[in-house]
């Protein structure tokens, strides 16, 4: 070809001449064609762009699930045992202590051991609706239940001798109003939170209560030894002074584990389930201490001129941190807007002529401890244990709230109703932060803080010393959940300068809108960025929905609930997948998104409610209850026999205890500080005298 083309007198061009353009070459005459006209050229060339980019986007995600597919495996255990017997489950919560398991049904309360999966007594009544359930312990074996049913009227009960007494309806008497959406006991059963909401004006207000919880457990106390002593039907024809029962009962069925039942007195046989409509008796009144609505917006001052603005500063009922103390008037805040609309006409446009607020308003709040931020009670050492502050954020506030629940408050009534009693609460102080507060936690002992913004920093404070110990970026999505972990689990940073107990280290564990997690390590001296164990979801089947806790036996391991209905053990300081946890394959998960379940038994007992499948969505889908034993796992052997320190989240010494360790510090040193003075005295003759040469010249 080459000698043909030097014959013609043609030099074959030179590959350094050759043009960078890719449509610049010798092409075959069949397939020149003519050049596309505008503005189909410029649309063949947007086409070619958007295929090009889906291509790429497509090999992407291929790459991703082939190197995904090559991953090692975790191990799938399918070990669930069905509970036939618990098939309308709506709510569970488990006993602090790991003994006990309440199951919430369509009509009935019941309680289960945790460990043995039997059921010891199960109170019946047929308006008992509940779907959310909350336990928490007040006294030695008593428990406190607190839930909500489906017309938003919270209910109160106490188990104690593994039967349960229904002690208080709250909401009751203004139901049709306000629904109550969230509630939330404090840790030992002092107080209780509502959050209620008017369905008629989206209105939403907070609401706490007051428990008496000494009297409660001296009523309770009497009312077993009162059971102990006497049989059913006696205590029925008898009843103590200040025991009203309400209804004259039956003699108990108890249905054996053969499916048999026999008529029995009071006192039930070991190998049986009670099953009552339980004794209601009256219990001590519950005190509503708080009721606030959500903050005001902020305004513009209304004083019309310099000196009146200065004079609105001086309300009494403006807080620091709040925003409302400021001195922008509304001609000036007016002057302002004009000049913004000006400034930025051709923008201005676009914008939404009314302002769209979010459809659903949430309160959140947490109970305190005494600490710094509000010291009452920190002098008092039998307080410290006792709530007395609660923390408020408002979703789309950016403002973290407290007030007190110890400080006296005013009653003020509105004229014909005393339902409409307003508590005169002002806060204590506000946290203002940096972007719109999206997620909150607290440690156990509400001695550690976290808030998660929007913009995606976490800030840890110590409550107690009221001072931030980090703030750290983790992503730029929102932070959507936090949980603080085990400090045994933590590296722990040892002061070698002090002899007294310093600050303890723990982990936080943070989710965020993308569905990636990561481990912040709160520290005080710990620099290190956070380590993220699980990457965001590739698409919404693996976004994970709801992550529970292990406790303390195995505190490195979570459980971990996709979208898909698929759930994983991890462990969270590997980063490691341990394991799979499936249902049978004729059962899927009810709600993937809000799952039924409890992890009790300190670990050792999964109960999980699932739903038959159905290729039908019209039909309605039967459901059970499920155990998985974790102890049955072989990926869980080497955390069973771990032994882990018991370390406080928070190690904060009184200055007692400081003083004394300075002091035996001082004494056990004294010897060197003797050796050091008897090394120091001679030399101070020599450097005397060198001075007093200095001086001389």
């Amino acid at each position: 070809m080459a000698l043909i083309i030097k014959s013609l007198g043609v030099d074959p061009p030179n590959y350094d001449e050759l043009s960078d353009d890719e449509d610049d070459f010798v092409k075959d005459p069949s397939q020149f064609r003519a050049a596309l006209p505008q503005p189909y050229r410029f649309v063949d060339e947007v086409l070619s762009l958007f295929i090009d980019e889906v291509w790429e986007e497509i090999t992407f995600k291929e790459n991703e699930k082939a190197v995904e597919r090559a991953k090692v495996r975790p191990p799938k255990y399918e070990c669930a045992v069905e509970m036939q017997e618990h098939t309308q489950t709506k709510a569970l919560a488990a006993s602090h202590d790991g003994r006990y398991l309440f199951i919430a049904s369509s009509g009935e309360l019941s309680i289960l051991d945790a460990s043995k999966k039997k059921v010891l007594y199960k109170h019946e009544n047929e308006h008992l609706d509940l779907h959310t359930l909350i336990c928490c312990i007040i006294g030695v074996e008593i428990y406190l239940l607190v839930g909500l049913d489906e017309q938003g009227v919270c209910h109160v009960f106490s188990s104690a001798d593994e039967k349960i007494f229904e002690m208080k309806v709250l909401n009751e008497d203004v139901g049709d109003k306000f629904h109550v959406t969230k509630c939330q006991p404090s840790s030992d059963g002092d107080y209780l939170g509502l959050v209620a909401e008017n369905p008629t004006n989206s209105d939403v207000m907070l609401e706490v209560y007051s428990f008496p919880r000494d009297s409660w457990l001296k009523e309770i106390e009497d009312i077993k030894a009162k059971l102990h002593q006497s049989d059913a039907p006696k205590l029925q024809e008898a009843v103590e002074p200040g025991l009203e029962e309400k209804e004259t009962e039956e003699p108990s069925t108890l249905t054996t584990g053969e499916g048999e039942e026999e008529e029995v007195s009071g006192r039930k046989s070991v190998d049986s389930v009670e099953s009552k409509k339980g004794y209601n008796f009256k219990f001590t009144a519950a005190n509503l201490v708080m009721r606030q609505h959500r903050p005001d917006k902020l305004q513009a001052n209304q004083g019309i001129s310099p000196s009146a603005a200065l004079k609105e500063l001086s309300d009494p009922k403006l807080i620091l941190g709040s925003g409302h103390g400021h001195l922008l008037t509304r001609p000036y805040i007016d002057i302002r807007q004009e000049a913004f609309d000006e400034l930025h006409r051709d923008k201005v446009m676009y914008k939404l002529t009314e302002s769209v607020e979010s459809s659903h308003l949430e309160c959140n709040f947490h109970f305190f401890t005494p600490g710094l931020a509000i010291p009452y009670g920190i002098e008092q050492p039998g307080a410290l244990k006792k709530p007395t502050s609660i923390g408020v954020w408002w979703s789309g506030s950016c403002q973290f709230i407290y007030y007190s629940l110890t400080r006296p408050v005013k009653v003020k009534k509105t004229a014909g109703d005393s339902q409409d009693a307003e508590l005169d609460i002002k806060p204590e102080t506000v946290w203002p932060q940096a972007s719109v507060i999206s997620a909150s936690a607290v440690s156990p002992d509400s001695a550690l803080v976290a808030i998660g913004l929007t913009n995606g920093l976490v800030t840890v404070w110590d409550k107690y010393l009221c001072c931030v110990r980090k703030s750290v970026l983790i992503s730029k999505l929102a932070i959507t959940n936090l949980d603080f972990m085990e400090p045994s689990i933590c590296p722990q940073f040892n002061n070698r300068q002090r002899s007294y107990p310093t600050t303890t280290s723990c982990y936080i564990l943070v989710r965020c809108a993308d569905s990636s997690l990561h481990l912040l390590n709160c520290g005080p001296l710990d620099n290190a960025p956070p380590i993220t164990i699980a990457n965001p979801s590739v698409d919404d089947d693996h976004v994970i929905t709801a992550i529970d806790i292990f406790p303390a036996k195995c505190p490195e391991v979570i459980l971990k609930v996709h979208k898909n209905g698929t759930m994983f053990l991890q462990d969270v300081i590997s980063a490691k997948t341990l394991c799979e946890i499936a249902l049978p394959t004729s059962h899927e998960l009810t709600t993937p998104w809000q799952p039924v379940m409890s992890i009790s038994a300190f670990g050792q007992m999964l109960y999980i409610k699932g739903s038959q499948r159905n290729e039908e969505e019209s039909e309605k889908s039967a459901s059970s209850l499920f155990v998985f034993q974790f102890r049955s796992f072989p990926a869980l052997d080497s955390y069973w026999v771990k032994s882990r320190p018991t370390v406080p989240y928070l190690t904060a010494s009184p200055i007692e205890t400081r003083v004394a360790a300075l002091l035996r510090q001082r004494v056990k040193t004294s010897g060197e500080r003797q050796q050091r003075l008897q090394k120091r005295w001679p030399l101070m003759k020599q450097e005397a005298i060198k001075i007093a040469q200095i001086k001389s010249h």
